[in-house]
């Protein structure tokens, strides 16, 4: 727990850091930044599993989905509402059983985002996501050990990410993202229907997480005065 509130601390100081350092430089800026009042982003990323190992040794990411809006409240600074989808698919040939099944990943999420342009073309972007995750968990080995082909768990989450932003117009860019997710639920061979022994352990207590990677598009709406 300590950590997860350094890194949000972490996250809040940095950018305390950048409004310092904007009022700073602002009379010397020689360059025109992109300074929209809104923003839209959809992004595609590819999610890797990570810390709790059972999670990491049986489940594959495959895909992940990320919609959102921000609004720019103070300069470079904004505020916004998302949705993103996760795929992650059961590595059958990692199960006792070669296990058939997927958990998928709806989440809703508010962020603080902060947006700076080194130049007239590139630029850094520093987020941080807090939001709830409905997960949901199906094989067909569940059918086997209860009446439901699936299990549901709800849980929090917060997610940092980074992103270098290349600008493709005078309102659009292209993003690379890295982020990192953490759910705070825990992952056990059961929850996918799998109750024989296996050489993961039966009570990893670790919460599932997972790095990411991927690019995006962005659109802007409306440039700052």
């Amino acid at each position: 727990m300590i950590r997860y509130l350094l890194i949000i601390s972490f996250f809040f100081s940095t950018f305390s850091f950048l409004i310092a350092q904007d009022e700073e430089n602002e009379l010397n800026n020689e360059f025109k930044q992109i300074l929209p009042k809104h923003s839209y982003s959809i992004d595609l990323t590819l999610p890797t599993s990570h810390k709790n190992k059972t999670f990491k040794g049986v489940m594959q990411g495959l895909c992940r989905l990320n919609v959102n809006y921000n609004y720019y409240f103070v300069k470079k600074f904004a505020t916004g509402l998302g949705y993103t989808y996760t795929f992650f698919q059961i590595n059958r040939f990692k199960t006792p059983k070669n296990v058939v099944g997927g958990i998928h990943f709806h989440s809703y999420y508010t962020e603080i985002g902060y947006k700076n342009f080194f130049n007239e073309r590139f630029g850094l972007e520093l987020n941080l996501k807090l939001g709830q995750s409905s997960i949901l968990m199906y094989s067909d080995s569940l059918s086997n050990v209860q009446t439901k082909k699936y299990n549901n768990k709800n849980a929090n989450y917060f997610e940092p990410s980074l992103a270098l932003v290349l600008t493709s117009g005078s309102n659009s860019s292209l993003k690379w993202i890295f982020g990192y997710n953490i759910q705070y639920a825990d992952f056990k061979l059961k929850d996918i229907g799998i109750l024989s022994k296996s050489n993961y352990p039966e009570n990893d207590q670790k919460r599932i997480q997972f790095l990411y990677f991927g690019f995006s598009f962005c659109h802007y709406f409306k440039e700052r005065n």
